[in-house]
């Protein structure tokens, strides 16, 4: 970037930008410390907090006849071999 060649107009909105952003990321910072704090306090870690809300994966219902390594579990949008092979679903 080369400041020198920019306008006065160009460099105050740097400078605004540039400032905005200092004050989100300190925002952030202290969003997160409190959190950190929350989440002491209350007794739980947060891979226990974290973990409770992940999906679990689930088992294959569907396998492919000939390559065993396709496989569905019928949930999400449907793999095109399922579509190509008329699958009843």
């Amino acid at each position: 970037m080369k400041l020198k060649k920019m306008t006065d107009s160009q460099l105050h909105k740097l400078v605004n930008l540039a400032q905005d952003e200092l004050l989100h990321r300190k925002d952030k910072a202290r969003v997160v410390l409190e959190l950190k704090k929350q989440i002491k306090n209350s007794g739980y870690t947060i891979d226990e907090l974290i973990a409770s809300n992940r999906s679990h994966k689930v088992a294959p219902k569907w396998r492919h006849k000939e390559d065993a390594s396709l496989t569905w579990a019928g949930r999400g949008r449907q793999p095109k071999w399922i579509k190509k092979y008329g699958v009843k679903v």
